[in-house]
C-alpha cells in the first residue's frame, strides 16, 4: 500500500513551529535565570538585622557585604564573563555560573565573619556576571528582529518578579520562623532561620544548572565563529569607540536611568517608613506586590513597543521609546516623593515602577539592535559593568549626600529623591534624544558584519 508524501511546504512549517518554540523556552529560560539570580541577589537585604545580630557587624560592614562586595566583583568579572560568552558554549557557561552563585550564596549561610561574608558575596557577583551577557548573546543569535523586542522585555522582567518574590518570599519565611530560635534540618544539621532563607535560596541554581543544559543553542553567525578575528575585550572596546556618537549617549542614558529605577527602589522602604511611619511588613507587601505587577508589565510593555515601531519601519525604535517614557515619567519622578498623603504615594509609586522599570528593556535593546553577534556579549557585559557600577555604587549614594547637604528635617529624604529622580530623567531623555539624531541608517551600517541585524 502506497503511502502519500508529506508535503514539504508542510515539513518546512513544521520545522519553523518546532524552532519558534525552541526559541520562545530558550528565553522563559532565560528569564527564569535572571528571576532566580535576583532571589539569591536579594535575599540578603532582607536579613541584615539578624546577621549584623549573629555575626556581630555593623551598619557599614553590612552596606559593604550588600553592596560593594556584590557589585565590584559582578561588574569586573562580567567583563571576562562577555569575553567566555563570545568564545565558548553559552549554555554550559550559564550552567556552570548558575552552580558558583548557588554554591556562594549557601555558603554566605555558613559564614562566621564580615570576611567570610564578604568572599561569600563576592562569589555570588561571580557566577551572576555570567548570567546577562549570556542571555543577551542567547536572545541575539536565537531570536528573529521583529521579536527580539518582546524577548528582552520577558527575559528583563524575570529581574522584577525575582526581587518581588525575594521581597514577598523572604518575609513570609522569616514570619514563619520568628518564633524560632534554631531549626533542626535534614543533611544541613541547626541552622538559623536567616540560614534557612539563604540555603533555600541557593539551592534553586541548582535545578536551574540542569535546565539550561536542555536549552537548544542557536547557534553563532559566520563572522561569531571565525575564531582568527576574536580579539578579546580589546576588540569591542574599540567597536564601542569607533562609533562612540551613538554608543556614548546610549551608556549615559543607561546609567540615568538604572539610577532612576535602583536608587529610588533602595531608598523607597525608607521614605515610606519616615514619612508615613508605615511597618516593615507593610512596606514589603506593597512594594513586593507593585513590583511582581508593574514592574513586570513595564518590561515586556517596552520590548512590544519597540517590536511594534520595528514592524512599521522605525529604525529608532529602541531610542523612540526610551524617549516617550522619559517624557510620561518626569512629573511621577518629581512628585511620588512629595505625595501629600500615604495612599497617593502608593498610587505615584506604582505609576513610577510602570514608567520607569522597562528602561532596562530599552538600554539592552539598543545595544542589542546596534551589536554584531561576534561582539554582543562583550559589548553587553560593558553595559552590565556601568549600570552596575552607576546605579549600585553610586545611585543611592548620590541620594543620601543631596539629603544630608542640601535639605534637612524629616523631608530631607524625599526631597533628595524628588530632585535626584527629576534631574536624571532630564538627562535621559536628553540623551535618548541626541540618540535618534545619532542613530545609524541602516543599522547594518553600524554592526559592520554580516551578522543579522
Amino acid at each position: 500500500m502506497a503511502t502519500a508524501a508529506i508535503p514539504a511546504a508542510t515539513t518546512e512549517t513544521f520545522r519553523l513551529r518546532i524552532s519558534l518554540a525552541a526559541s520562545w523556552y530558550m528565553v522563559i529560560l532565560l528569564s527564569v535565570t535572571n528571576a532566580v539570580a535576583f532571589i539569591d541577589r536579594q535575599a540578603l537585604p532582607l536579613l541584615v538585622q539578624q546577621i549584623e545580630q549573629d555575626l556581630h557587624l555593623t551598619d557599614t560592614q553590612m552596606s559593604i557585604v550588600i553592596g560593594a562586595a556584590f557589585v565590584v566583583a559582578w561588574a569586573i568579572l562580567g567583563l571576562f564573563a562577555g569575553v567566555l560568552v563570545d568564545r565558548v558554549n553559552r549554555k554550559v557557561t550559564m550552567a556552570v555560573g548558575a552552580c558558583i552563585w548557588g554554591v556562594m550564596t549557601i555558603s554566605c549561610g555558613w559564614a562566621t565573619s564580615f570576611t567570610t561574608l564578604c568572599l561569600g558575596r563576592m562569589g555570588v557577583g561571580i557566577g551572576e556576571s555570567i548570567a546577562g551577557p549570556g542571555s543577551v548573546s542567547l536572545i541575539k543569535d536565537g531570536v528573529e528582529p521583529n521579536a527580539r523586542g518582546r524577548a528582552l522585555g520577558i527575559y528583563a522582567l524575570g529581574a522584577s518578579i525575582g526581587a518581588a518574590l525575594a521581597l514577598l518570599g523572604g518575609g513570609a519565611l522569616l514570619a514563619l520562623l520568628k518564633d524560632v530560635e534554631e531549626v533542626r534540618l535534614p543533611v544541613l544539621g541547626v541552622m538559623r532561620s536567616w540560614q534557612v532563607v539563604l540555603a533555600a535560596s541557593g539551592l534553586l541554581a541548582f535545578p536551574l544548572a540542569g535546565l539550561l543544559l536542555t536549552m537548544r543553542d542557536p547557534g553563532r553567525s559566520a563572522s561569531a565563529t571565525d575564531r582568527r578575528r576574536f580579539g578579546g575585550v580589546g576588540e569591542a572596546f574599540g567597536f564601542v569607540v569607533t562609533h562612540w556618537r551613538v554608543f556614548l549617549p546610549t551608556f549615559i542614558a543607561n546609567g540615568a536611568t538604572i539610577i532612576l529605577v535602583v536608587s529610588y527602589q533602595l531608598w523607597q522602604p525608607t521614605l515610606f517608613a519616615r514619612l508615613w511611619h508605615l511597618s516593615r511588613p507593610e512596606i514589603g507587601l506593597g512594594l513586593g506586590l507593585i513590583t511582581l505587577l508593574l514592574s513586570t508589565t513595564s518590561q515586556f510593555c517596552c520590548g512590544a513597543a519597540i517590536d511594534w515601531l520595528e514592524r512599521r519601519g522605525v529604525n529608532r525604535a529602541p531610542a523612540m521609546v526610551g524617549l516617550g517614557a522619559a517624557i510620561a515619567a518626569l512629573l511621577p519622578a518629581i512628585f511620588a516623593p512629595l505625595a501629600p498623603t500615604a495612599t497617593l504615594a502608593w498610587i505615584l509609586a506604582a505609576l513610577y515602577a510602570f514608567l520607569t522599570t522597562g528602561f532596562f528593556t530599552t538600554g539592552l535593546a539598543v545595544v542589542t539592535r546596534l551589536t554584531p553577534s561576534r561582539l554582543v556579549g562583550r559589548v553587553a557585559s560593558f553595559h552590565y559593568f556601568w549600570v552596575g557600577m552607576i546605579g549600585t555604587g553610586l545611585g543611592p549614594a548620590i541620594i543620601a549626600v543631596v539629603s544630608d547637604h542640601l535639605y534637612s528635617g524629616p523631608g530631607a529624604i524625599s526631597a533628595s529623591m524628588s530632585t535626584v529622580s527629576g534631574l536624571f530623567d532630564v538627562v535621559a531623555l536628553l540623551c535618548f534624544g541626541w540618540m535618534m539624531m545619532t542613530w545609524p541608517r541602516p543599522v547594518a551600517v553600524l554592526a559592520g558584519s554580516a551578522d543579522r541585524a
